[in-house]
């Protein structure tokens, strides 16, 4: 896959593969030190400069995975400080995307910027009325690979309107071996009010 922006600084020298891998291995090894020092690295002008490398690679549930791997390797022998740390930086990616306006997701979305980003945005919405909003604007734009994870993620929402409305958004876009199965689950939801 082509990278979607441009790599910051220093990781700019990594191949795909490394940006993809680096923190998996780093975790995988034990390396809770590096792996810290990676989640940490800032960019010129102070921004995150593993997550925008991470985000250039459309690799966004990677950056999740290895802030979740660093966590689990703080529990096997981290201080409290770095407890707070991976709940801090959890806990604002999180933040960003419950506050991310359906509409421009979608814009961002159509013009090629993210695609990853959009599903794992949808994903970290605790409110499902909004993540079937979310899906509802994204569905159109989204490329076949990323419009599955959404289905899952529709499919995981309570039985009901919201539930049927996500599921008709996705609908049109899903291979045609699934469609009527998902139309299927549409109709099997019931309306509202009962």
């Amino acid at each position: 896959m082509a990278r979607t922006r441009r790599v910051p600084g220093r990781l700019s020298t990594l191949s795909e593969y490394e940006l993809r891998h680096l923190g998996r291995h780093l975790a995988a090894s034990g390396n809770s030190r590096d792996l810290r020092l990676l989640l940490h690295l800032d960019t010129e002008d102070g921004r995150n400069a593993w997550f925008e490398a991470k985000q250039a690679v459309d690799d966004l549930d990677g950056y999740h995975g290895d802030v979740g791997a660093a966590w689990q390797l703080a529990d096997a022998g981290g201080t409290a400080g770095d407890h707070v740390d991976y709940a801090l930086i959890a806990a604002s990616v999180t933040g960003m995307a419950r506050e991310l306006p359906a509409d421009l997701l979608a814009t961002t979305v159509a013009y090629g910027v993210v695609s990853s980003y959009a599903v794992e945005s949808v994903r970290r919405v605790p409110v499902a009325a909004r993540q079937a909003d979310m899906i509802c604007a994204v569905a159109p734009h989204l490329s076949g690979e990323h419009r599955l994870p959404l289905l899952e993620v529709a499919r995981g929402i309570a039985p009901g309107p919201v539930r049927a409305r996500a599921l008709a958004a996705l609908a049109p876009y899903v291979p045609a071996q699934l469609t009527a199965a998902v139309v299927a689950e549409v109709l099997a939801d019931p309306p509202s009010g009962g």
